[in-house]
């Protein structure tokens, strides 16, 4: 998968912070979000809000959305990975929350938080989905490429041997076809 070229942080706590959802109740949520992300996981942004059954924490990784809740030393996590986003909604009333609901293939997670930072979750959702959808194409044409090339050396290598082609023209061909 290529670089994602959006804005990302270097932890949860600084995507949570640069967000202005802060919410002292979410620290032990955001330490033990820390610890499940994987290595090549890009933070791109991370909310503090109300949950389904209480506060937690919302963060967009370029892999995955994921739902973190820690209340009374249970702890929460429900996911969806980028692929499987079917449908994202965003509700803004009159007043000062917004709620955002994403539908993924097996679950759902909805998130209610401050109104302010409603629209950069939002848009940020729809730019790591078009970077999994761009990084998913390019490589399905690499592929692509891959199985014409070794077609190409397959019927190349029978006209050699069939006598169509001298070992000259067979070694200059196969370089092209390589790129060597």
């Amino acid at each position: 998968m290529g670089k994602f070229n959006g804005k990302t942080f270097k932890s949860i706590a600084s995507a949570v912070d640069a967000s202005n959802t802060v919410n002292l109740f979410n620290n032990k949520a955001i330490d033990k979000a820390e610890s499940i992300l994987f290595p090549d996981e890009e933070i791109v942004r991370a909310l503090s809000g109300v949950l389904k059954s209480g506060t937690g924490i919302l963060v967009l990784t370029t892999k995955r959305l994921f739902s973190y809740m820690s209340m009374l030393g249970d702890t929460q996590q429900e996911e969806i990975p980028i692929e499987e986003i079917k449908q994202v909604n965003i509700e803004k009333p009159l007043l000062q929350q917004a709620t955002i609901s994403v539908m993924g293939k097996h679950n759902d997670i909805e998130i209610k938080f401050s109104r302010k930072a409603a629209d950069d979750f939002y848009n940020a959702i729809g730019e790591v989905r078009r970077f999994v959808s761009q990084n998913k194409n390019e490589n399905s044409a690499q592929t692509s490429n891959e199985k014409d090339s070794i077609q190409l050396l397959k019927e190349l290598n029978e006209l050699y041997k069939s006598g169509i082609l001298t070992e000259e023209e067979f070694t200059l061909k196969k370089k092209q076809i390589l790129g060597i």
